[in-house]
């Protein structure tokens, strides 16, 4: 059985492979047949796509305040942080991530 950290931890290996292997093929493939996926609640994951220079998709685990977005990965305010420290307030690419900061941010809490 896998348990909710499992998933996550799962989720936290599985996360940046998958988006490496997109890049190569047009579909990702994950083979759950095998997985009792039955007992898992109360994970939610959010995705924005297509910001930044390299056009990524970010990640956002709620419950476990988690963030994948290229090769940053940590907590939500450690994003914030390093998207501060990156761009300028007047670069695209800064607005974007506040966008979409903005909206990972109040849509796990409206949930």
């Amino acid at each position: 059985m896998i348990t909710k950290e499992k998933m996550i931890n799962c989720l936290k290996t599985n996360i940046p492979l998958w988006n490496r292997y997109r890049k190569l093929s047009k579909y990702v493939r994950v083979d759950l047949r095998n997985a009792d996926l039955c007992n898992i609640k109360n994970i939610t994951i959010y995705r924005v796509g297509g910001i930044g220079s390299e056009k990524r998709t970010t990640y956002y685990v709620f419950e476990n305040d988690y963030i994948n977005c290229g090769c940053f990965k940590g907590s939500f305010q450690e994003w914030i942080k390093k998207i501060k420290y990156t761009y300028r307030k007047d670069d695209l690419y800064y607005q974007q991530y506040k966008r979409a900061a903005t909206y990972l941010f109040w849509i796990g809490r409206l949930k």
